[in-house]
């Protein structure tokens, strides 16, 4: 049973008013369909837990300063004929704490489809083979780098847009063929992620 209803035939509306800071907020139905913000030169922000989580300012910027992300790079050099998880030490952005830089792995905190991409760096007359694992295990196509018979410092790299469950993991792994002749720099890599939706 509804508590409050307001009908009539043609847009109805309810409006709140803070008429000391001239901040009008409105709800309305019309014809074009349902509608909700302000009507003066003012943000809207949501709450959940009495906690702002998303804010349209009045020029229509759209923030969510709890969207999960992490940006992290750094780790020692690895090298080996067999698979291993590729290190990121340091985070420079991860809202939640959902990247582990101890075990370089990102678990989902909620389900839906999020973006990842990594860089990575080997030497001259090494390979690198890399491929993103979801829950252990290797998905997508093989990102490879060779650098037989180049003398610079080749890198290997890639994004994907993957659908993840809650409590899903995603991380990237080198030498997925356990092959010999295969190095990751120490500095310049890099792995970041974040939730689209």
């Amino acid at each position: 049973t509804r508590q409050l209803d307001v009908s009539k035939a043609g847009t109805a509306y309810i409006r709140a008013s803070d008429t000391a800071n001239s901040v009008n907020m409105d709800m309305l139905a019309a014809s074009s369909g349902g509608w909700i913000g302000t009507q003066t030169n003012h943000s809207l922000m949501f709450q959940t837990n009495n906690t702002e989580r998303m804010r349209i300012d009045a020029s229509g910027i759209v923030t969510t300063p709890n969207q999960p992300m992490f940006s992290a790079h750094g780790g020692a050099e690895q090298t080996g004929d067999v698979k291993e998880v590729i290190q990121f030490t340091s985070a420079t952005s991860n809202v939640g704490n959902h990247f582990s830089t101890s075990t370089y792995t990102f678990t989902a905190p909620v389900s839906g489809h999020y973006h990842f991409s990594f860089s990575v760096m080997t030497y001259a007359s090494e390979n690198s083979r890399c491929q993103f694992a979801k829950n252990g295990s290797l998905i997508a196509n093989q990102f490879y780098a060779e650098a037989d018979g180049y003398p610079e410092y080749p890198r290997n790299g890639a994004s994907i847009i993957v659908q993840l469950s809650t409590n899903d993991t995603l991380r990237v792994d080198r030498n997925v063929q356990n092959s010999a002749n295969e190095r990751c720099h120490q500095n310049y890599r890099s792995f970041t992620g974040y939730l689209i939706g």
